[in-house]
C-alpha cells in the first residue's frame, strides 16, 4: 500500500501487475491511472493479473493459494536441501561474450541432429535456443561474415568451422593469411587442431591450389553431393590471389580457370555438391573488391557486426546493422528471409574447444 516511492516513469517499464485488495488510490497507482478493479476485490487471496501494462481491458481476477507458516517454512527447507539437484541458473550479461560451449543444455539441443552440417554463431538476445543455422545442400547455403573487430568475427567462424566440421565424415579446409606479426596469428590453428576434426590448415600463398583443388571436387560430383567439405576463408580482405579479375587479364595457361573463377564455381555449385564456404571480410568495401555483387548474394547466410546503414542496406536490404551496439551482431537468413540479433562467440583457445569436443564424444 501508498508505494508512491517508485517514480511514475519507473512503474510505466513494468507491464506485469498483479494487485491484491487495496485502496482506490493504490489501485490506480499499481495498476492504471483509470483501473480501479483491485478496490472491488472482496475475498481474501483474490488478486487481479494484468499483462497489459495496466489497462483495464488486460484485468485478469484469479484466485491465489493458501499457504500455512508451516508448509512455508517445509518448503523453504526442502528448497535449501536440494540445491544439488536443480538446473544451475543462467544470468544474461548483455556485455558478456558468448562462450563456446558445447555442453550447456541450449547447445546440445541446438546439435542433436549432426548429420546436416550447423553453423554456431553465439548466444541469442531472447530467451531462445543459440543461434545457429544449418547448411542445405541448396544454392546460397554458404556464410559470410562481415565486422572490423578480428577477435569476435573470427571467433564466429572458428565456431561456425568446427561445429559444421562435427558432422560425421566431414573434412575442413582453412586457409587463414593472418600475418605473423597479428595477436590472432596461430590461434585459430590451435582451435581447430585442439577440436580433433579431420582438418587441414593452409596459408596465403597456398590458397590459390586450394581452391583449385576444391573447384574441382566440385566439377567432378555434379548433382551428387559426397562426404562434406567446408572451406573457410579466414579474412578475405587479405587473400588478394581470390579477388575478383578483370575481363582483359591475360594467364600463360589459358586452359587454367583463374582463382576467383574457381572462387566462384564452389560458391555457386558447391552446396548442391556437398561443399560449403564459410568466409570473414572486414568491410563491404573489401568484401566488394574481392567479388562481384552478384557473387555476394551466394552467402545467403550473412553475420553483420555493426557498420554503416548503407553497408547494412547493401548487404541485407536493411540498415538494422548500424544500431548495434558494442558485442552484438546480426544474422540474415534469406531462405528463412528472418534477422536474428545475437551476442557473438568469442574467439575459444585451444582448451576450450578440446573440452567442447571431450562433451560431443561421450554424449
Amino acid at each position: 500500500a501508498g508505494s508512491y516511492s517508485l517514480a511514475r516513469s519507473t512503474l510505466g517499464q513494468i507491464g506485469i501487475r498483479i494487485a491484491l485488495q487495496c485502496s482506490e488510490a493504490d489501485s490506480y497507482l499499481i495498476l492504471g491511472e483509470d483501473n480501479n478493479a483491485a478496490r472491488l476485490l472482496e475475498r481474501p487471496g483474490e488478486a487481479i493479473y494484468n499483462n497489459a501494462g495496466g489497462l483495464i481491458e488486460g484485468n485478469s481476477p484469479f484466485q491465489t493459494a493458501w499457504l500455512s507458516d508451516a508448509e512455508r517454512d517445509s518448503s523453504l527447507a526442502k528448497m535449501q536441501n536440494d540445491k544439488g539437484t536443480r538446473p544451475a541458473t543462467v544470468v544474461f550479461e548483455g556485455n558478456r561474450p558468448a562462450q563456446f560451449d558445447l555442453s550447456a543444455e541450449s547447445f546440445a539441443q541446438a546439435f542433436s541432429d549432426r548429420k546436416t552440417p550447423r553453423v554456431l554463431l553465439g548466444d541469442a538476445v531472447a530467451i531462445a535456443p543459440p543461434t545457429s543455422a544449418p547448411l542445405l545442400k541448396r544454392s546460397g547455403s554458404n556464410l559470410l561474415i562481415v565486422g572490423q573487430q578480428p577477435e569476435p568475427s573470427l571467433g564466429m567462424l572458428v565456431s561456425s568451422a568446427i561445429t559444421a566440421g562435427a558432422s560425421p565424415r566431414a573434412r575442413l579446409v582453412v586457409i587463414d593469411p593472418t600475418p605473423e606479426d597479428d595477436a590472432i596469428h596461430g590461434r585459430i590453428a590451435s582451435a581447430v587442431e585442439a577440436s580433433g576434426l579431420n582438418a587441414r590448415i593452409a596459408n596465403q600463398q597456398e590458397a590459390e591450389d586450394v581452391v583449385a583443388e576444391l573447384s574441382k571436387l566440385v566439377q567432378e560430383r555434379g548433382e551428387v553431393a559426397g562426404d562434406p567439405v567446408i572451406l573457410v576463408l579466414a579474412g578475405l580482405h587479405r587473400l588478394r590471389s581470390l579477388r575478383k579479375s578483370d575481363d582483359y587479364s591475360f594467364s600463360m595457361d589459358e586452359s587454367k580457370a583463374s582463382p576467383d573463377k574457381d572462387l566462384l564455381n564452389i560458391l555457386r555449385e558447391g552446396p548442391a555438391a556437398g561443399v560449403w564456404t564459410l568466409a570473414w571480410c572486414d568491410t563491404l568495401s573489401n568484401v566488394e573488391r574481392a567479388m562481384e555483387r552478384s557473387t555476394i548474394r551466394e552467402f545467403g547466410l550473412r553475420a553483420l557486426m555493426q557498420m554503416s546503414a548503407s553497408d547494412s542496406a547493401s548487404l541485407i536490404d536493411t540498415s538494422v546493422a548500424s544500431t548495434l551496439g558494442a558485442n552484438r551482431a546480426i544474422l540474415a537468413d534469406d531462405v528463412e528471409g528472418t534477422l536474428q540479433k545475437f551476442l557473438p562467440i568469442n574467439l575459444p583457445d585451444s582448451s576450450v574447444v578440446r573440452r567442447a569436443f571431450e562433451f560431443l564424444a561421450i554424449s
